[in-house]
């Protein structure tokens, strides 16, 4: 019996042995949560995002309103309401935070929109490389999705900085070829958009980011 226990102990430390020599990146690379990890982070991010850019926005169309009034003309008494109140805070908080007037205001509208715009695509990048919608980078497609916007993949590394720092870069340059381009690559390796995909993009652009 003890022969017995040691040759089937031999055989499968053989069999291990074998399987990490062949493919080490299935024994090492398998990283449970990180994709949670990610699209959480580029959820917050969205977030800040849709708000600069709503408020760059309003400010410019407030200042496009300003542009088209009539010369001011002060309310009799009676006339003063809440709305003028209103119009007074966001006149002073827009003009406060726009001095120079509407071109910076258009100029911080253009880059918040395109900013707005990488985090999203980078999010719909990182549904993507989700091929079976498990919510989890198997070691395949972790290296996948790595190597398509052009980070090294090394097995016994921590991932998840390289992917959020990836994301900052590329948000903060505006890069939006670099996503295009790794979208490109995972399409060629069979990856698709599925509706679970799209019903995530829904949720992430409807102001509901959490299922």
């Amino acid at each position: 019996m003890y022969s017995i226990s040691n040759t089937r102990i031999f055989r499968s430390c053989s069999l291990g042995v074998v399987l990490w020599l062949i493919c080490p990146a299935l024994s090492l690379a398998s990283e449970p949560g990180i994709f949670r990890a990610f699209t959480d982070h580029i959820s917050m991010q969205i977030t800040k995002d849709v708000y600069d850019f709503s408020e760059a926005q309003a400010c410019t169309e407030w200042f496009y309103r300003k542009l088209r009034k009539p010369p001011f003309v002060k309310p009799e008494v009676e006339r003063t309401s809440i709305r003028a109140i209103d119009g007074g805070s966001e006149e002073h908080r827009c003009a406060g935070q726009y001095p120079d007037g509407i071109d910076s205001a258009r100029e911080r509208f253009s880059q918040t929109q395109s900013t707005l715009s990488v985090s999203l695509t980078f999010y719909q990048f990182a549904l993507l490389a989700d091929k079976n919608d498990d919510e989890e980078y198997d070691a395949v497609e972790l290296e996948d999705v790595l190597e398509s916007v052009g980070v090294v993949f090394r097995v016994n590394e921590q991932h998840l900085p390289q992917l959020t720092q990836k994301f900052d870069s590329v948000r903060q340059t505006t890069q939006i070829e670099v996503l295009t381009d790794g979208m490109q690559q995972l399409f060629q390796k069979g990856y698709r958009l599925t509706e679970f995909d799209q019903g995530q993009m829904n949720r992430i652009t409807s102001g509901n980011p959490t299922p």
